[in-house]
């Protein structure tokens, strides 16, 4: 089984392991609750085991996404120099849709980083949602590519979730009288052992980006 590391290790230890590749993957959560953040970490991991990583942002340009992640302790300036990092700042409407799925099915045995998709699939139907991840599910299979893609609260169908391998649910939640980042997945493709069930608990390090929190810390 093919799989790449995040190069956090108390992460990896929480997804079993680290992210198998190629699979669809999941993020789902409100504005503020983790979703880049988790992006930039997996794009950062399997950078760092030598893959070819495209990362698509609807809110930031390709120098910001870059300098973002150097400022949390993720430098990917090198690989975006060399061409291994390609990111792509794009308008996220539903006409743009089939531009990005055509882009994506290009693609071939790379990590593909959609932050977020919640613009080009706003105010479409159920049905035609769950077709998207149809979709997705026909180019991870077919291109060998991981997908990773991110998407607010309230989009998304039931349908459209269980086409994927691994779905974490992140939230912003008061814990202990305290504001918490949590992570829970509820389900994930995992390559050494049972990935954790319970919540996990985080913070942005500015040294090295997701800091995994002792649940206990975060009931303090």
């Amino acid at each position: 089984m093919r799989f790449f590391k995040t190069f956090n290790s108390e992460l990896d230890r929480k997804l079993g392991g680290g992210v198998v590749h190629p699979q669809l993957i999941l993020m789902e959560g409100d504005h503020g609750a983790g979703k880049t953040v988790f992006s930039m970490q997996f794009a950062y991991g399997a950078l760092r085991s030598g893959m070819d990583v495209v990362y698509i942002s609807t809110e930031l340009d390709p120098i910001n996404v870059v300098m973002g992640a150097a400022s949390i302790g993720m430098d990917v300036r090198d690989w975006f120099i060399g061409g291994k990092l390609r990111v792509y700042s794009v308008e996220a409407y539903p006409k743009y849709l089939e531009g990005l799925l055509r882009h994506v099915s290009s693609l071939r045995d790379t990590a593909v980083f959609v932050d977020s998709l919640t613009n080009f699939v706003r105010g479409l139907d159920g049905e035609r949602i769950t077709d998207v991840f149809y979709a997705f599910r026909g180019i991870v299979d077919r291109q060998s590519n991981t997908l990773s893609v991110a998407v607010h609260n309230g989009i998304l169908t039931s349908g459209a979730r269980a086409l994927t391998d691994t779905y974490m649910v992140l939230e912003v939640r008061e814990v202990g009288g305290r504001l918490m980042r949590l992570a829970k997945l509820v389900k994930a493709r995992a390559p050494e052992e049972k990935p954790s069930t319970a919540p996990i608990a985080f913070e942005v390090d500015p040294a090295f980006g997701i800091k995994v929190l002792p649940f206990s810390q975060a009931r303090a």
